[in-house]
C-alpha cells in the first residue's frame, strides 16, 4: 500500500480541516500511477474528519506543527464553509493537502497589510522566503500539493507573516558575517 501522508489545519475552537477518502483505498504501484490523473473518473467519495483528537485516536498524532497567530479567522471560516459543500476526494486535485494550502491562503489574505504598503512591498520583494513560497506554489501547480510541500509552504509563510524578534534583514547580515573568511592579521609571530 502506498501512503502519501496527511495534512490538516485546525483553528480552535470550531474549525478542523481534514479531507480524507470516505473508504480506505489500497492501490498497487500501477493503480496508484493511474490515480494521479486529476480527472472525474478518479473522484472518490470523501469525508471530513471532525477533530484532531479524533484523527489522532483513529490514525496517529501529527509529526509536525506550524502555528500562526497573524491570520483572518473570518476568511478561514468562510473558505471552510464553501469547501465542505462538496466532499468529493481526488488524490490529485482535491486532497487533504490541496484544501490545507487553499485554507492557509484564505486565512493569510491581508495578513501583511501595513500603514506603509510600498515599504512592505519592497521588503517582501527582497525577502528570500517570498521567493521560496513562490517556488513551492509553482511546483504544486505543476504537480499537486503533497503533505511535505504543504509543510514547507506553511513554515515559509509563517516566516513571512509572523512577527519575529529579529527581522530577516538582520538575520541575513549575521549570516553573511559568519560566512565571511577571517581577515589575515598584519601582526607577525616572533619565535625566540
Amino acid at each position: 500500500m502506498i501512503s502519501t501522508g496527511h495534512s490538516a489545519l485546525e483553528m480552535l475552537p470550531d474549525v478542523y480541516i481534514s479531507h480524507y477518502p470516505a473508504n480506505e483505498v489500497e492501490r498497487s504501484g500501477r493503480d496508484f500511477i493511474q490515480s494521479l490523473r486529476g480527472t472525474a473518473d478518479n473522484d472518490l467519495p470523501g469525508r471530513f474528519l471532525p477533530s484532531y483528537g479524533y484523527e489522532q485516536d483513529w490514525w496517529c498524532p501529527a509529526d509536525a506543527h506550524v502555528e500562526f497567530r497573524n491570520f483572518n479567522p473570518r476568511r478561514l471560516r468562510a473558505f471552510w464553509i464553501g469547501y465542505r459543500q462538496d466532499s468529493t476526494y481526488n488524490l490529485t486535485n482535491r486532497n487533504c493537502s490541496v484544501v490545507v494550502a487553499a485554507a492557509l491562503d484564505a486565512a493569510l489574505e491581508g495578513a501583511l497589510g501595513s500603514r506603509n504598503p510600498w515599504l512592505r512591498l519592497a521588503g517582501l520583494l527582497i525577502n528570500p522566503d517570498l521567493w521560496i513560497a513562490t517556488m513551492i506554489r509553482n511546483r504544486a501547480a505543476s504537480m499537486t500539493w503533497t503533505p511535505g510541500m504543504v509543510l514547507d509552504y506553511a513554515r515559509t509563510m509563517a516566516r513571512i507573516v509572523e512577527r519575529r524578534e529579529v527581522p530577516w534583514g538582520q538575520r541575513l547580515l549575521r549570516f553573511l558575517r559568519r560566512i565571511r573568511p577571517p581577515q589575515a592579521s598584519n601582526s607577525k609571530a616572533h619565535t625566540a
